[in-house]
């Protein structure tokens, strides 16, 4: 990815150095005199852009977020559709190389991010849980028979007709272990 970032600092330079070139190209085309202004301007935005996302990439990647996976090939795809959108613009050739260089690249890059031994990479840098799960909820738990009770029938409720919610072995709608299950 590191190389990605440098060959769009590269492309913009080379694309700088060939502003003479494009403004022949203007005067042949017969464009507007701001259109090689307006060309530089987005050269520079497109190379600065570039090569931030593409450190910024580099930088998630190394500290092992799986999220540079999925960010990395949404710009790359991008990358592709405006590509595919420049490919009928007029440009230098040498501008044109090194954005099918580039392009390679990100390729690469995305293939190599996606591939199996990178799957073992994020998943040694991934942090432990911050806690410890306490065990199955309560509702998974076995169901708890009162002592001295064989469990075919619910125990005796409370003295005084008092309730026991959220007591164990109370609850007079679940049936026992050798009764089976009524569907309503």
């Amino acid at each position: 990815m590191y190389l990605g970032g440098g060959l769009s600092v590269l492309g913009a330079i080379v694309g700088l150095a060939g502003v003479p070139a494009l403004k022949v190209i203007a005067a042949q085309n017969q464009d507007h005199p701001g259109a090689v202004g307006t060309a530089v301007a987005i050269l520079l935005i497109h190379g600065l852009a570039g090569t931030a996302l593409w450190l910024w990439l580099a930088r998630e990647t190394r500290n092992g977020l799986r999220r540079a996976r999925a960010w990395a090939t949404a710009i790359f795809a991008l990358a592709t559709v405006s590509g595919i959108a420049d490919a009928t613009a007029p440009s230098t050739g040498l501008t044109q190389a090194f954005s099918g260089i580039q392009w390679v690249v990100g390729l690469c890059a995305v293939i190599l991010l996606w591939n199996r031994p990178s799957r073992g990479y994020y998943d040694a840098l991934r942090p432990p849980p911050s806690y410890l799960p306490a065990g199955p909820s309560p509702s998974l738990r076995p169901r708890q028979v009162p002592p001295g009770s064989s469990g075919s029938a619910p125990p005796a409720g409370p003295p005084n007709g008092q309730r026991n919610w959220g007591q164990p072995g109370t609850r007079r709608d679940w049936p026992t272990p050798d009764q089976p299950r009524q569907r309503r």
